[in-house]
């Protein structure tokens, strides 16, 4: 009858140490900023202040790149600096958005937009 008891007693310790991890990382999850992406035209980018501004159907949205922001041309990684000679090329960019202001984690550089001449 005792070890009965010491084996409930293990499993329902184990349970609650359980519920408390469970408990835990949802309260993490829900802390961390929703992720959001936009498409649209590149319209400008000033590199002193790290901000992109892309032009989507909704009309221009601005984005300040993290500093550990990634920069994508097709599959090919580039540097933030690189997004300066994009000027109306498609991209996407994939963004945090706290408390109004959106941070870029990334942006993908698709196409130009511009037309060519023959």
């Amino acid at each position: 009858m005792k070890k009965m008891l010491r084996v409930c007693s293990a499993a329902a310790l184990v349970l609650m140490v359980a519920m408390g991890a469970s408990a835990a990382t949802s309260k993490k999850a829900s802390a961390l900023p929703k992720g959001h992406a936009a498409s649209g035209a590149i319209e400008s980018y000033d590199a002193a202040a790290r901000t992109l501004t892309l032009k989507t159907s909704s009309g221009s949205q601005v984005f300040s790149l993290s500093t550990d922001a990634k920069v994508w041309a097709g599959a090919r990684s580039v540097g933030v600096d690189e997004l300066s000679k994009d000027l109306g090329s498609k991209a996407t960019v994939r963004y945090t958005d706290s408390g109004g202001q959106k941070t870029a984690t990334s942006v993908r550089v698709t196409s130009a937009t511009k037309s060519k001449t023959k």
